[in-house]
């Protein structure tokens, strides 16, 4: 798992928030049929799936001022 993250403030009363990251998943649990040659049918688990996730999240961010503040999210994976 990573992650990274850049804030910068931009003019006195804005912000960018710029946060990047990566995870790995492995070891989710799957289930295997099996047939045998006897007729009999039977499952067991076993650690089959794997999957990644990755993105980035952009916040602007716009502090008190002027009776005025404004916060803005943008998620993607």
């Amino acid at each position: 798992m990573y992650e990274i993250g850049l804030q910068q403030v931009l003019f006195s009363n804005l912000v960018l928030d710029l946060t990047a990251y990566y995870r790995d998943i492995r070891n989710l649990l799957g289930m295997e049929i099996i047939n045998t040659y006897e007729g009999f049918v039977y499952a067991h688990y076993i650690n089959r799936d794997y999957g990644n996730v990755r993105g980035f999240i952009l916040t602007l961010d716009r502090r008190f001022s002027d009776i005025f503040s404004m916060n803005s999210t943008i998620h993607t994976k």
